[in-house]
């Protein structure tokens, strides 16, 4: 069942007032795109399990991470956070 929330809307340059109705996604609709993320996000780390130790090197993997890789963890990378002053 969706639920509908009605947003007013001005615009004062013409003085028009509208209504839009904006609906909100379904359960269903959540859970489908849950589960899709979380596939694309498998999908990246095997693919990133698969490359080489040169490889992971150039994209910013220190070689003491290669493990979590491997272990298909989910982790950002030290240099990563570095470069995003985190």
């Amino acid at each position: 069942m969706e639920t509908m929330t009605a947003i007013v809307t001005a615009d004062f340059r013409s003085s028009r007032h509208t209504i839009e109705e904006v609906r909100k996604p379904s359960l269903a609709g959540r859970l489908y795109r849950w589960a899709r993320r979380a596939a694309a996000d498998r999908n990246l780390r095997d693919q990133l399990a698969h490359m080489d130790d040169a490889m992971l090197r150039d994209i910013g993997i220190a070689p003491d991470e290669f493990y979590r890789v491997r272990a298909r963890e989910r982790f950002t990378p030290r240099a990563w956070r570095a470069a995003h002053g985190a």
